[in-house]
């Protein structure tokens, strides 16, 4: 099966579990569009970059609380372009901490996280 958003996408689909959403094979990693790829542009420039990956059909979008402000630019794209929401199936990592001292990564799994 292919993803039939817009007619041109040709990425095919996996059902997540048994009885989960169907969505792209291939995610959109949106973490360069807040760190690690040198400078970050503006709220404007990154929301074309969210524009064309749905266009492209690319509408699993991968986040992290530990990519910079990639969860607060996602949820400011949606407010303003509340219509591209329904387009998208949204997955988010959790629990990953950096330390501001060392830069070392670890997990945390406690509720106060």
């Amino acid at each position: 099966m292919c993803n039939r958003l817009f007619n041109h996408s040709l990425i095919s689909e996996r059902q997540l579990g048994k009885n989960g959403p169907k969505v792209p094979a291939i995610s959109y990693g949106a973490m360069g569009l807040s760190i690690s790829y040198g400078t970050t542009g503006s709220d404007e420039e990154r929301f074309k970059v969210l524009d064309r990956a749905i266009e492209l059909g690319s509408t699993y979008f991968d986040s992290a609380d530990v990519y910079g402000d990639n969860e607060d630019l996602l949820g400011k794209y949606f407010k303003k372009y509340p219509e591209q929401r329904k387009k998208v199936f949204l997955a988010t990592k959790f629990g990953g901490v950096v330390s501001p001292d060392t830069k070392s990564y670890s997990i945390r799994g406690d509720a106060q996280y």
